[in-house]
């Protein structure tokens, strides 16, 4: 599926401007490592993944940084699109978006499940 490809849908109506229906946003291959200081303590982490279409095949990156206190920020980028979001736990709220995801707002929860080895993970994305 190419970035464009990305399924959004618009609401009808003729005196308002279209809001876009949230898009299906599914991760793949999610890895987490450890951030360190100078003297080798762990002061945070980043998760790293791709945003996969149904088929599981890439079509953008998904970055996950923890800020500090338990604060993340998200970065999902297909194409020339971009959301990004902040939150904490598996509860965000849209922070900013461009392209296929501009108009987007409110919340959203991600649910992660480990692949067999334990060593990567799988998501989705539910907007609430």
């Amino acid at each position: 599926m190419a970035a464009a490809e990305l399924p959004v849908a618009t609401s009808a109506g003729a005196s308002s401007p279209p809001v876009p229906a949230p898009p299906q946003i599914l991760l793949s291959r999610l890895r987490t490592r450890r951030l360190h200081d100078d003297d080798g303590c762990t002061v945070g982490h980043v998760t790293t993944g791709s945003v996969v279409d149904a088929a599981d095949a890439p079509i953008g990156s998904f970055t996950a940084t923890e800020l500090g206190g338990g604060m993340l920020v998200h970065e999902f980028i297909v194409g020339e699109s971009m959301m990004l979001g902040m939150g904490s736990g598996s509860r965000f709220a849209v922070v900013g978006a461009v392209g296929v995801f501009a108009g987007l707002t409110g919340g959203y929860v991600v649910t992660t499940e480990p692949d067999l080895s334990g060593t990567t993970a799988s998501g989705r994305v539910r907007f609430i």
